[in-house]
């Protein structure tokens, strides 16, 4: 079963020695924990990512995966901070019938950026409460159609304000992270780049995690996608 890989730059490889900075279904770096992974596991692997990538555009991609493969692929699924905004670009998108083309239709507004569009989003329009509900709202959809097409399945996520429950938690809030939770795995508590701050491997000045980090990744996952894979089970 190829494994198939959904994310941001940490999934796209940035910063990697080999990456390659075209985006399309190709691109990015071959020294990813999830295309090490499909190595070990002895498969084929496909990555969709996208540096700046937001929750929007990784949830569209793995839908149309979904349309195109079903149950076929094995999902590797990593979502992203909640404070970036997705908007749709011209760009071309992702259909089997036509081959492989490029990945992502969208572009993104993120924090930090020179861009005047982003100064006023965050200035204007953005807020805590409004990115909780879109964001565990794109997660619920995306679970709900993976179980729907009896997908095999395995999340990761960066944002630890996806499950905090101390800021802008209403009810609606509040059920949705309930629905959610469960599906979302991280690294002994904490997120990919934490983690490998914590285990001291080198991070690159954009703050990715390198060759070692990724390695070792794969290690740690390694586990859980082989129980996947044997017993086509969902993620524990």
């Amino acid at each position: 079963m190829q494994l198939v890989a959904f994310g941001d730059s940490f999934i796209f490889g940035s910063d990697l020695k080999d990456c390659n900075l075209q985006i399309h279904e190709h691109s990015g770096s071959a020294s990813t924990w999830p295309r090490l992974l499909a190595k070990k596991l002895n498969t084929t692997s496909m990555v969709f990512a996208q540096p700046g990538a937001g929750n929007q555009a990784i949830a569209d991609d793995v839908l149309r995966v979904i349309a195109n493969f079903g149950n076929t692929v094995l999902y590797s699924i990593h979502w992203t901070w909640i404070d970036r905004f997705d908007y749709v670009h011209d760009k071309q998108y992702y259909n089997k019938a036509n081959g492989l083309l490029k990945a992502d239709i969208w572009s993104s507004i993120t924090p930090g950026s020179n861009l005047q569009t982003s100064a006023w989003y965050y200035k204007n329009i953005h807020h805590e409460y409004v990115d909780k509900i879109r964001n565990l709202g794109l997660i619920y959809q995306t679970i709900q159609m993976l179980e729907c097409y009896d997908c095999v399945f395995h999340m990761t996520y960066m944002d630890n304000l996806l499950l905090d429950t101390k800021y802008y938690n209403s009810d609606s809030v509040t059920i949705l992270q309930q629905h959610v939770k469960h599906h979302l795995q991280n690294y002994n508590g904490v997120n990919f780049l934490d983690w490998a701050k914590q285990q001291k491997y080198a991070i690159s000045a954009g703050w990715h995690p390198l060759e070692q980090a990724h390695q070792a990744a794969c290690d740690y996952w390694l586990p859980t996608y082989a129980h996947m894979l044997n017993t086509g089970a969902k993620e524990e």
